[in-house]
C-alpha cells in the first residue's frame, strides 16, 4: 500500500522527535535522580527536624516521587525494545510529567514560604518549549495545562502584575514552539522531497540502456532496423537493413529536415515522426509508436518505432537510440481479430454493437448541414418461407438480401444485422433522397431473390428515420422502428417515414 506524502512527513517527525528527545530527557534525568537523591539525604540526616514535620516528609515525596519516575524512564528507555512511537509516547510522557511535578512542586512552595517571585517553573516552561519536540496538540496541553494550573493558584497569593507577566512568558513560550515546530516541518518536507527526487533519478538511470557492444549486436541482427540519432549534430545512422528495406542511405544528414522532403510519408506520418523527435528533444525518456511506413519495393508495412533518449553527464539529451520492429503480421492478426468481434459471419454484415457504436459516433461528427440516415428493414412474412422450403433456404435469402444491401448502399453507408431478419442501414446525407432512392431499389428487388433457381415469395418493409447532429442513436432507431411498424401495419412490401408515404410497392 502506497503511503500518502503527508504520512510520510508524520512518520518522519516522529523519528526526528525520538532522535532530538532521546539525549536531552536522559541528561535531565539522570541530573534530576542526582539532585533529588542529594535532597533525600539533605532531608533524612542533615534537617534538624528529619521527617517529623509535615512540610519535611511533602518535600520528601516530591524528591522521591521525582527520582523514581526518571529511574523508571531511564531503566524503560535503556532496557525495553520499543518500537518508534512507543518509545516517542515515552519521551512525551516523561517530559510531561517533569514539567507538571516542577509546576506543583513551585505552587507548594510559594504557598509554603509565599515567595511569589521565585517562580521557578518559568524556566522549566522555556526549557520545555525551547528544547523538547513533540507534536503541537501534546505541547499546548502542556504548556496551557501547567500555565492554568499555576495561575489558578497563584492568583490567591500573588499580585495582578505577576499573573500577567507569567501570562506574557507562556504567550513567548506557546510563540517559540510554533516556529520551532514549523522549522522543523520545513526541514523535514525538503528532505523527503530531496530523497524522493533521489529515488526518481536512481529508478531512471537504472531503466534501459544500452552499451556499444550491446547496441552494435543488436545492429548486426537482420531481424530489426536500428538507428542512432546524434541530437547535437542532427545526423541519424542507421543499420544495414534500413538501405535494403526503404531504400535510403545509412547515414543521414539533419534528419528532420530529410523527413520533411519525404513525399512517400503522409502528413500525419510526418507530423508523428517530428513530434516524437521534439520529445526527445525536450527529455521524454521513452517513446513507442506504430507506423505504416512505405517499402522500397512498393507497397506498406506496420512498423512498432521505440525511441529511448540517452543523456549526457550533465542530464541533457545528447543522443537517442531506437528500433523499428515489423509488427505487419501483429497488425493483420489484429485486423482480422477486430473484424470478427464487428461483423455478423453470417450474413457478412457488421453486428449489431458494432453499427450502434458506429451511429453513436457518426452522430457526434455530422456536419453543418448533414443528417444520419437509418432505415431499418425487416422481412416479410419470413417464416412462411423456412415452413415452405425449410430453414437454408431462409438462410440463403437472409445472405442475398445483406448482398443487396451492400451492392446498392451509397458510398460510406454501413449495413448491419441487428436481428434474425432484421437489418439496419446507417448513411450520412444532405436532403434525404438518397433514402428514397435506396430504399425504392431495395423493396423492388427484393421479390426476385431466389432460392435453387426459383422464386419463394420473398418481401420486405422499411421503416426510415432521418437525425440531425446532436441527436442520440436510441431515438434515431425508435424513429425508424416506428416507420417500419407503420409500413407493416399498411401490408408490407414498402418504404414509409413517419409523416410521408414514400413509395407503395405491393407484389
Amino acid at each position: 500500500m502506497r503511503i500518502s506524502f503527508s504520512e510520510n512527513i508524520r512518520v518522519d517527525f516522529m523519528q526526528e522527535a525520538v532522535r532530538l528527545n532521546r539525549m536531552l530527557l536522559r541528561v535531565v534525568c539522570g541530573g534530576s535522580i542526582l539532585v533529588e537523591l542529594f535532597n533525600i539525604v539533605r532531608v533524612l540526616f542533615f534537617s534538624n527536624s528529619g521527617l517529623s514535620t509535615l512540610n519535611n516528609r511533602l518535600y520528601f515525596g516530591f524528591y522521591v516521587f521525582l527520582a523514581v519516575s526518571c529511574a523508571v524512564f531511564l531503566l524503560t528507555d535503556l532496557l525495553a525494545k520499543l518500537s518508534t512511537r512507543q518509545r516517542y509516547y515515552l519521551h512525551m510522557t516523561a517530559a510531561s510529567v517533569v514539567v507538571l511535578w516542577q509546576t506543583v512542586f513551585n505552587i507548594y512552595d510559594i504557598y509554603r514560604s509565599s515567595a511569589v517571585g521565585n517562580i521557578t517553573v518559568v524556566t522549566s516552561l522555556v526549557a520545555f518549549s525551547s528544547l523538547v519536540t513533540m507534536r503541537p496538540v501534546y505541547a499546548m496541553c502542556n504548556l496551557w495545562g501547567n500555565y492554568l494550573l499555576f495561575v489558578l493558584s497563584l492568583w490567591r497569593v500573588g499580585s495582578s502584575g505577576e499573573v500577567i507577566n507569567f501570562t506574557i512568558t507562556a504567550i513567548l513560550c506557546a510563540a517559540v514552539y510554533v516556529v520551532r515546530y514549523r522549522h522543523l516541518c520545513t526541514e523535514l518536507r525538503q528532505k523527503r522531497e530531496i530523497q524522493h527526487m533521489n529515488q526518481e533519478l536512481e529508478e531512471s538511470r537504472h531503466q534501459f540502456q544500452l552499451s556499444l557492444e550491446q547496441y552494435e549486436l543488436i545492429r548486426e541482427n537482420e531481424q530489426f532496423v536500428t538507428f542512432e540519432w546524434d541530437i547535437r549534430n542532427r545526423w541519424m545512422r542507421m543499420s544495414k537493413g534500413w538501405e535494403e528495406m526503404f531504400g535510403f542511405p545509412g547515414l543521414i544528414q539533419e534528419f528532420e529536415a530529410f523527413i520533411g522532403t519525404l513525399t512517400e510519408l503522409t502528413d500525419e506520418q510526418r507530423r508523428e515522426i517530428l513530434d516524437c523527435l521534439e520529445n526527445v528533444r525536450s527529455g521524454v525518456e521513452h517513446q513507442k509508436l506504430e507506423l505504416c511506413l512505405p517499402l522500397k519495393s512498393g507497397g506498406r508495412r506496420w512498423f512498432e518505432v521505440t525511441v529511448i533518449a540517452q543523456a549526457d553527464q550533465n542530464g541533457e539529451p545528447a543522443f537517442a537510440i531506437g528500433m523499428l520492429t515489423d509488427i505487419m503480421d501483429k497488425k493483420a492478426r489484429l485486423f482480422r481479430l477486430e473484424r470478427e468481434v464487428k461483423m455478423d459471419t453470417f450474413t457478412g454484415t457488421f453486428n449489431k454493437a458494432a453499427i450502434e457504436t458506429y451511429g453513436e459516433r457518426k452522430l457526434q461528427e455530422l456536419g453543418s448541414g448533414e443528417r444520419l440516415a437509418m432505415f431499418i428493414l425487416d422481412m416479410d412474412d419470413f417464416k412462411h418461407i423456412n415452413d415452405t422450403y425449410g430453414h437454408p433456404a431462409g438462410d440463403q435469402i437472409l445472405k442475398l438480401v445483406a448482398d443487396l444491401l451492400w451492392d446498392a448502399a451509397p458510398t460510406g453507408a454501413r449495413v448491419g444485422r441487428v436481428g434474425g431478419d432484421e437489418f439496419v442501414v446507417l448513411f450520412v446525407v444532405g436532403d434525404g433522397t438518397d433514402v428514397r432512392r435506396y430504399a425504392e431499389a431495395v423493396v423492388s428487388r427484393v421479390p426476385a431473390l431466389q432460392y435453387r433457381g426459383a422464386g419463394v415469395g420473398a418481401g420486405c418493409s422499411i421503416g426510415i428515420a432521418l437525425s440531425p447532429a446532436g441527436g442520440s442513436y436510441a431515438q434515431l432507431y425508435e424513429t425508424a422502428d416506428r416507420a417500419l411498424y407503420e409500413a407493416k401495419k399498411r401490408g408490407g412490401n414498402q418504404v414509409f417515414q413517419l409523416g410521408r408515404s414514400l413509395t407503395s410497392a405491393h407484389t
